[in-house]
């Protein structure tokens, strides 16, 4: 999806499906991310981001306050080539709203 302002929300109650929608609803589409714990709760809500030849992949979902993360598979195989420059992440600060 193109780079814009987006909602994250989990469509069941243990977070094993997410829905990612643009702002104007225009574009969407459900995730399945595996469940990923980390030794300290997060000191901010974030998203981890891989960026591998100028494209960025959503690859984990933080919370504050909470130790247990959501991970997505990285990238589609067609990108995973000998060729492609190793992948490095990006950080977005990200803010939990209020339902």
């Amino acid at each position: 999806m193109r780079a814009g302002t987006y909602t994250i929300q989990p469509i069941s109650i243990s977070g094993s499906v997410v829905e990612l929608r643009s702002l104007d609803s225009k574009n969407g589409m459900l995730l399945a991310p595996c469940a990923y714990a980390s030794d300290r709760a997060q000191h901010e809500t974030k998203l981890v981001f891989e960026v591998a030849d100028g494209q960025h992949f959503l690859w984990q979902i933080w919370t504050q306050g909470y130790d247990e993360g959501r991970e997505l598979s990285i990238r589609p195989p067609e990108t995973q080539e000998a060729n492609v420059a190793p992948p490095h992440t990006v950080v977005v600060a990200a803010t939990v709203g209020k339902a």
